[in-house]
């Protein structure tokens, strides 16, 4: 399915929308929270010209689930990428999914290098990479405080400080904490996606709290899908919400959605916006999706 269908197919809900379906009831609320502007410019380190949006959706059949459109301003999106580059992926702490194979240098700078075709060493002697090849397609994922582990599904420790729950970053903290969002941010996996990528259905259920998982989209559309079911062909069963998801958007999943079957069906080539990032060139063709939760039931930031 290409873009243009995807917007107007009736089983794809986006704002500009067309969507019909016997299965989800999609219901429009207001909500006005005081200090989002100022909560903005803290964060994006300048002034905010776009009106803060005053609705959100929620999903009858999906409770807990809350969709809130256009939601973090260009400013915030750009500052975003920027402290994700500069200052989210450098630090040897915050693992990604290339440490396991390569000898990545540390600081971890994805731009500022000198040499970014210079090989990098394969740690079990399969092929080289290098700095470009890394920045095209190879990076997948970085993660923040509680270093998740991809192949056991786990957390390797639930004490703050301790190796592997390096302190979450203070600014991206500031940004999505109480009272804009239900949680105390702990842990984020922040996903890096290429055109026509998807992501298989899966479940968030590493985490100690229950407390709503938050997720910011910036750069390209894609087509997000979730549902209480894993597959869409259980019998009785409803096939999983499909949502256009584009730059800026924000997904809440919290209460009985906070367990729910989600992934990524497709992203789409020449979807993002011109943020007037530095790095924009790169942006234009990626996704990033951070993904932020809370790990522990008493939980607060030091």
């Amino acid at each position: 399915m290409g873009h243009e269908d995807a917007l107007n197919s009736p089983d794809v809900f986006s704002e500009d929308d067309k969507y019909h379906s016997q299965h989800y009831t999609i219901e429009q609320q207001e909500f006005e929270e005081a200090d989002l502007k100022q909560r903005f410019e803290t964060f994006a380190k300048t002034q905010i010209n776009q009106t803060p949006p005053k609705h959100y959706y929620t999903v009858k059949e999906l409770p807990g689930l809350l969709i809130y459109p256009d939601l973090m301003p260009p400013e915030v999106q750009s500052r975003l990428v920027t402290e994700t580059i500069e200052q989210y992926l450098p630090p040897k702490e915050h693992l990604n999914n290339l440490d396991l194979f390569y000898d990545i240098p540390r600081p971890f700078n994805l731009f500022d290098n000198d040499s970014p075709h210079a090989e990098i060493p394969h740690r079990k002697g399969g092929k080289p990479t290098s700095f470009d090849k890394i920045k095209n397609k190879q990076l997948r994922w970085v993660t923040l405080g509680g270093q998740y582990n991809w192949t056991t599904k786990v957390y390797p420790s639930f004490i703050p400080g301790s190796e592997g729950f390096p302190y979450f970053p203070k600014n991206l903290y500031e940004l999505l904490s109480r009272p804009l969002f239900s949680i105390n941010p702990e842990a984020a996996i922040i996903n890096f996606y290429s055109p026509g990528d998807i992501l298989s259905p899966h479940q968030d259920v590493a985490e100690l709290s229950k407390d709503d998982l938050v997720s910011v989209s910036i750069g390209l559309d894609a087509i997000f899908y979730v549902g209480l079911n894993r597959y869409d062909d259980e019998e009785g069963l409803a096939p999983p919400l499909c949502l256009m998801l584009r730059s800026g958007d924000v997904i809440v999943m919290g209460g009985e959605s906070r367990h729910a079957y989600h992934g990524i069906g497709k992203v789409f080539s020449g979807t993002s916006p011109d943020l007037e990032s530095p790095y924009q060139e790169w942006l234009d063709g990626k996704r990033v999706n951070i993904n932020v939760r809370q790990m522990l039931t008493d939980s607060r930031q030091t």
